[in-house]
């Protein structure tokens, strides 16, 4: 299997090792957003977004940088109270992406995670959906 699908299987495998203050089954896809309309409970997947090679010396070295992005959807009243409690959920997984180790690819560090958005305005007014994304770097140098 190529690196990008093993690192995003990886993080879909760690995601679902940990408990976290909503449960939810992370799901390696090839696509975040499905018909919103849909959607029930909690759906959380992995993607693999993004693939940058850069050779580092003429021995061949290389950097490899891959994007995983992480989509947390949940359909939602629009209260304030339900939006909070998803935001602290997508701050969780954040927070231990940003630390944790990918035990089934340890070769992968990680660089950054970013999110954005934090939330997708349109999806809660068009759908009542929650949608946030976390946009993760890792770097494997070979």
């Amino acid at each position: 299997m190529s690196q990008i699908i093993d690192i995003a299987a990886a993080v879909a495998t760690e995601l679902n090792s940990q408990i976290f203050s909503q449960a939810f089954v992370a799901q390696r896809v090839y696509w975040t957003t499905q018909r919103l309309e849909l959607l029930t409970g909690m759906r959380v997947v992995i993607v693999p977004a993004a693939y940058e090679r850069q050779q580092l010396s003429r021995s061949g070295k290389e950097q490899k940088d891959f994007t995983i992005d992480v989509a947390i959807q949940k359909k939602v009243a629009n209260t304030l109270t339900e939006m909070d409690l998803l935001m602290d959920l997508v701050e969780e997984i954040h927070d231990y992406l940003n630390d944790a180790e990918l035990i089934a690819y340890p070769t992968a560090r990680i660089i950054e995670v970013a999110n954005d958005p934090i939330y997708s305005e349109d999806h809660v007014k068009q759908f009542k959906v929650f949608t946030s994304l976390l946009v993760c770097s890792y770097r494997v140098l070979t």
